[in-house]
């Protein structure tokens, strides 16, 4: 979250201050539109838990400048664009339908962004979205192995996340971790090392998890860290790092201690304007630990940061205790909260679940009664999900990653569409969209990412795998999938989705629990960095992160 000026945003200049794709639903601010072909509308959708809050939203052909001050974010400079204005409705939504010409602008791209009043006086701005007038080719995406510092290799990467911690304008990285959590500073698209000099004690911050949100509200990224367990079994502490403002870290507080910590989602569950935390407990795919998960409150007052657990949902029947690989937040009923939905594991399968917020931060089950039953009652897989609009309905749906070595395919669920204004928040599974069939090389899916990787104006998949025994190179199988959503240029309907085999071809298999889709050299398309884990083969390959520049036609 950015604080920038709405006299800077009312003359014409909005400020993109962009956000991590990962876990996007989450964000104070965060924009949704459609394709831009000629004879349809546009549709800007702007989301926020900051219900009757003044909204904004900038829409046209832009060019990229920096503004020279403290903030020093990217801007948008709109030559010709309307300014929307209008204010967060009590669905948490601000909408604008744009009609366009025939033909709107060919090969054009277009950006577009919007900012939302906080209740304490300054504006939040949402991450930047580009689209490409008529789209019609595929994305192309090459390994752009020297933008990378030769420090990421040869050791696993559980998690990373992106985001603007030096306020420069484009989208930095936290890697973590167990041998120690490293900052990679973006410029232009290029990554350096700078762990020594912006966290405290230098890459020796082991973490398993990792997450960014602006907990003080003083405009800048602070830094979660921590969890899992070290490369002797013991638990890691989860911190929380506050930023300076410049990009630099230091005074953690800790969170949690002595346990260890798998994944970690930042929003305002409570609607008081803090930004609250949820965080799950566990250690990867095979690991089982026995404890629910935790709801964070932020209490902050004055400056003062202090977090209080939530007691009733740590002590609900609903919050069981077994395996959780991750959390995400979003408000799946457009009732202008936010929703929770967990990932679940286990021998044999798990239920995910599904917490509804009353808009206090009191969560219900609707797990069995939104949630379709799958694998006859006993539940999925699942390691990694995401919350997504995959058919343009303003409605999120879920897509989930599941292994199907223990589970048929059939019995399972990748796809999870929300019936919308029909039945809010209550989800069918879509066999048919993402077809819940054995692939040979994905057996094993560990992660998702959602984004417009061609940007046609609807959200295609990327499933991340586990490295297994396969007829791939030197007898396994697992790299990044790309899975195109068969809308816009791929002229077909939005949200049936087809693997793209042209993805990552020269890639070889590795182990990859998370990845993140996000634009890396400010040109509005989506770049993709994976997270090297290990092999099963014991490759060195294997332990080496990837990094991907969109070269869009």
């Amino acid at each position: 979250m950015h604080r920038f000026s709405p006299l800077l945003l009312f003359a014409g200049l909005v400020l993109a201050s962009p956000l991590s794709a990962q876990r996007d639903a989450s964000a104070q601010a965060d924009l949704q539109l459609d394709g831009v072909y000629g004879g349809t509308t546009a549709e800007l959708r702007l989301h926020s838990t900051e219900i009757g809050q003044p909204a904004a939203m900038a829409f046209g052909a832009a060019s990229v400048t920096q503004l020279s001050s403290r903030d020093a974010l990217m801007l948008i400079k709109p030559h010709g664009a309307t300014i929307f204005q209008g204010i967060i409705g009590p669905d948490g939504t601000f909408q604008v339908d744009v009609p366009l010409a025939v033909p709107a602008y060919p090969g054009v791209r277009f950006f577009a962004q919007g900012g939302v009043m906080h209740r304490d006086g300054f504006w939040v701005g949402s991450h930047r979205k580009a689209l490409i007038g008529e789209a019609a080719g595929p994305s192309f995406h090459l390994e752009h192995a020297t933008s990378l510092p030769g420090t990421v290799a040869n050791r696993p990467t559980d998690d990373l996340a992106t985001g603007d911690i030096d306020r420069d304008g484009d989208l930095d990285l936290i890697l973590a971790t167990a041998m120690g959590s490293q900052v990679l500073i973006n410029q232009d698209g290029v990554f350096t090392d700078e762990t020594d000099a912006r966290l405290p004690g230098g890459k020796w911050i082991p973490a398993m998890t990792v997450a960014f949100g602006d907990v003080d509200l003083d405009g800048d990224q602070d830094l979660l860290a921590g969890g899992g367990i070290d490369l002797n079994g013991i638990p890691l502490d989860t911190y929380l790092w506050f930023n300076d403002g410049n990009g630099n870290f230091f005074h953690g507080i800790p969170l949690l201690t002595g346990m260890p910590t798998s994944s970690a989602a930042f929003g305002d569950l409570d609607g008081d304007g803090l930004l609250d935390l949820v965080l799950t407990h566990s250690h990867h795919y095979l690991h089982q630990v026995d404890h629910p998960s935790t709801i964070l409150f932020n209490r902050t007052v004055g400056g003062q940061v202090s977090f209080v657990e939530d007691a009733v949902f740590a002590a609900a029947s609903f919050n069981n205790a077994t395996l959780t690989q991750e959390v995400i937040l979003g408000d799946v009923d457009r009732d202008g909260d936010l929703d929770i939905y967990l990932a679940k594991t286990g021998n044999g399968g798990e239920v995910n679940r599904l917490f509804l917020n009353d808009g206090a931060g009191v969560f219900s089950d609707a797990s069995s009664s939104n949630l379709p039953a799958i694998n006859w009652g006993d539940g999925d897989k699942s390691s990694g999900c995401a919350f997504a609009d995959v058919n343009g309905d303003g409605w999120l749906d879920i897509v989930v990653a599941n292994g199907y070595l223990t589970i048929d395919p059939a019995d399972s669920a990748d796809l999870l569409i929300n019936r919308g204004a029909s039945d809010p928040g209550v989800f069918d599974d879509a066999p048919l969209n993402l077809p819940d069939a054995y692939d040979p090389f994905l057996p094993v899916r560990l992660g998702v990412e959602t984004g417009d990787v061609d940007l046609d104006g609807d959200t295609d998949i990327i499933l991340t795998p586990m490295e297994w025994f396969g007829p791939g190179p030197n007898g396994t199988v697992g790299i990044p999938t790309l899975y195109l959503n068969g809308g816009g240029a791929q002229g077909g309907t939005e949200g049936i989705f087809a693997k793209d085999w042209s993805f990552l071809p020269t890639t070889e298999p590795f182990m990859v629990h998370r990845a993140s889709l996000f634009d890396a050299d400010g040109d509005g398309d989506l770049d993709f960095y994976s997270c090297g884990f290990g092999s099963i083969t014991g490759s060195p390959a294997g332990f080496q992160d990837h990094f991907f520049l969109n070269l869009i036609p």
